[in-house]
């Protein structure tokens, strides 16, 4: 069904902006330069759905029948404004996500190709009906690049306004952001006027300064959310035009037709911009959300394990440690960090533990067993020893378990053994009988001392997810049966270890024999010899898309040990991170504008094409080179000591200055430059 209350609330404010927008026709008074209408039309199709588009029809009929235009030609303006309107939302809701993507880069491209698309298909249909009505002023490429851009523009600085505020429509803002946000506002206003309004004398307006705006939409972008990005480029749109009609601005100096053109262009480039900026750093915020949210859980996880887990760097320093050593150590967690092991283990337990940690930062990994007193009494532990490195740096991750459960059955076992063995000695001529039967309890006792030891192999590895498997079929890797699971393995692949053991592998994970690890886990049976698949990218209906970090190991008695590892937040992690990085490039190496990068030194270290093609040089011929070269001798000592001052305010300080470049030919050139510290040098 048409929702009739909507469409007519549309039809209403469509037929409002449609009036207002005819003042702003330039060269025929059914083309605006500004067409609002559009902006609108397109705003309430992506919000509320395409079943709007009557609104839009009977919005566009209304207006250009006003204008005197024959019921014909206003009936093909119709449908053309309406077709428009439901191109640009179909796409945009069927391939971009719908209001979703003005979150992202990549969705704001799709939206500026949707709207594109459809703005230059409603130019052509417009210059064809319009020219059926007599002869048009301008010429037909002149309005069809009118109404192309300007809906193109309208529609880049109306469109993610309206749907962002109509997704998020309160912002949750502390009370220092409120002043930051009244500073941006502030801001913007006042180089607004002073590009479009009265607060330069006009000779100084004919300068290019339309894009000294570009810094307060970085900020917008880099301190808010897309919603505030958003509002900003439509209030800079808003007071461009408003500005350029009343004569002010660089646009006004230009004939109106032509000046309306550069206007348009200028409000499209600056709020694509300003919108795959903030998208790029709203993907690049969810990233380092993602992150610190699986670092929490990684801590849980952590501290909610019975062993010890600690992360030491090259120095044998302590860089992480669970909650498990406050019980142990009786001892604050905030007393680990930093220390050195000797400062927290007693001199016996460091000798025995060091060969160790040695090992396993030369890069292979070690266990050792020793009886380290803590101050909550004497303990056999097992430390196992694995290679890490983090930020960079060479370190071991160690994993400490009590076994003093283990060797206390060990101890007495040996101590049967013996007992069993005197016995056995002492009666071996008369007791034949009795030594068989002591003979078969002693194989009896070795087999569940072989079984213990595989137990305690396995519990080695509880902070992932193991399965012990034991061959039935000789060759078939699908006989594989699942006779021990621990219990990380819910976490791993958020399956109960009930649900696991006893059945066949085959029966557990079918998408693994897509891939050549079940044979391999054969030949680490075979060879008796462990082996490290890596991480591998793994899919089935049951436990869906995931990547597993794997690793077998062969066990006594026909057995094999497979630990795996769900990394996939990991991988999806590293995946967002490159691709930000991937977008800074593009946005770097692509922008309209020269920028460059310079070190403390004063050399620089990045430069675009952009600033390479002003001054007439290859990137190589300036990469490395001091800045002072491309900046005139006049200005070289003020333009230095600016930018020491910029370097020891910090992140975040900037500042602006007229400046006189050099060519590589000798010619000059000048231009406002933008300077702010990124920090970190």
């Amino acid at each position: 069904m048409i929702p009739l209350f909507q469409n007519f609330i549309l039809f209403l404010v469509y037929c409002l902006f449609a009036y207002w927008s005819a003042n702003f026709a330039i060269a025929d008074p059914h083309i605006s330069a500004a067409a609002l209408s559009t902006g609108v039309a397109v705003g309430a199709l992506i919000i509320w759905g395409l079943r709007l588009w009557p609104a839009v029809f009977l919005g566009a009929l209304l207006s250009n029948l006003l204008l005197g235009t024959s019921w014909l030609v206003s009936l093909g303006i119709a449908t053309l404004n309406a077709a428009e309107a439901m191109i640009t939302a179909g796409l945009t809701l069927r391939y971009v996500g719908g209001v979703r993507a003005f979150y992202t880069a990549q969705g704001c491209l799709g939206f500026f190709a949707a709207m594109s698309l459809s703005a230059g298909f409603n130019g052509l249909g417009m210059v064809y009906l319009l020219s059926l009505e007599g002869p048009l002023s301008g010429g037909k490429g002149l309005l069809f690049a009118t109404t192309w851009l300007g809906n193109t523009a309208v529609g880049l600085a109306l469109v993610p306004f309206l749907a962002l505020w109509r997704a998020h429509p309160w912002p949750g803002f502390s009370g220092r952001q409120w002043l930051e946000l009244a500073a941006l506002g502030l801001l913007l206003a006042v180089t607004a006027q002073l590009i479009f309004g009265r607060l330069i004398p006009l000779p100084v307006q004919q300068y290019p300064l339309t894009f000294a705006a570009m810094p307060v939409l970085v900020w917008a972008a880099a301190r808010f959310s897309q919603r505030e990005s958003a509002t900003a480029m439509a209030a800079l749109s808003a007071m461009a035009v408003v500005g350029t009609l009343q004569g002010f601005g660089p646009f006004a100096t230009l004939p109106p037709q032509e000046g309306f053109l550069m206007l348009q262009s200028f409000m499209a480039v600056m709020a694509l911009a300003t919108l795959c900026l903030g998208g790029s750093i709203s993907q690049a915020r969810e990233a380092v959300r993602a992150a610190r949210a699986a670092q929490g859980e990684l801590r849980q996880i952590t501290d909610a394990l019975p062993v010890l887990v600690c992360y030491v760097d090259s120095e044998e320093r302590y860089i992480f440690n669970n909650r498990a050593y406050e019980n142990w150590f009786r001892r604050p967690l905030e007393d680990f960090q930093g220390k050195h092991i000797k400062e927290v283990v007693d001199e016996e337990a460091y000798r025995r533990l060091h060969p160790a940690i040695e090992k396993a930062l030369s890069g292979e990994r070690s266990s050792v067993e020793a009886k380290v007193n803590y101050p909550a009494g004497e303990r056999w532990v097992r430390a196992e020893c694995i290679p890490a490195r983090h930020n960079g740096t060479d370190g071991v991750i160690a994993l400490v378990s009590d076994i003093s459960e283990c060797k206390k059955a060990e101890e007495t076992l040996r101590r049967s053994h013996e007992d069993l063995e005197r016995k056995v000695a002492a009666r071996t001529l008369d007791l034949t009988r009795l030594n068989e039967e002591l003979r078969k309890e002693i194989a009896q006792r070795k087999r569940a001392e072989q079984e213990l030891r595989v137990f305690a192999q396995a519990v080695d590895h509880v902070p992932i997810g193991l399965t012990v498997f034991k061959l039935e079929e000789e060759n078939d890797p699908g006989s594989f049966r699942a006779v021990m699971v621990n219990p990380a393995v819910r976490q791993q692949v958020g399956v109960s270890p009930e649900e696991l053991r006893g059945r066949r592998l085959d029966e557990i994970a079918s998408g693994l024999f897509k891939t050549a690890i079940p044979g391999e886990l054969l030949e680490v049976l075979k060879q008796g010899r462990p082996r490290d698949f890596g991480v591998i990218h793994y899919k089935d209906d049951r436990l869906g898309e995931n990547y597993f970090n794997i690793k077998a190991f062969p066990l006594p008695e026909g057995r094999i040990g497979v630990a795996y590892e769900n990394v996939s937040s990991r991988m999806r992690m590293e995946t967002a991170l490159r691709q930000s990085e991937e977008r800074f490039r593009m946005i770097f190496d692509q922008g309209p504008l020269g920028m460059a990068i310079i070190e403390r030194d004063f050399r620089l270290l990045m430069v675009n094409k952009a600033l390479c093609r002003m001054l007439g040089y290859e990137p190589d011929e300036l990469i490395g080179r001091d800045i002072g070269m491309i900046i005139h001798a006049e200005q070289r000592h003020e333009d230095r000591t600016l930018t020491e001052q910029l370097f020891k305010k910090g992140r975040g300080a900037s500042f602006q200055n007229e400046a006189t470049h050099v060519r590589k030919d000798g010619s000059l050139l000048w231009g406002r430059q933008n300077v702010a510290s990124f920090g970190g040098g």
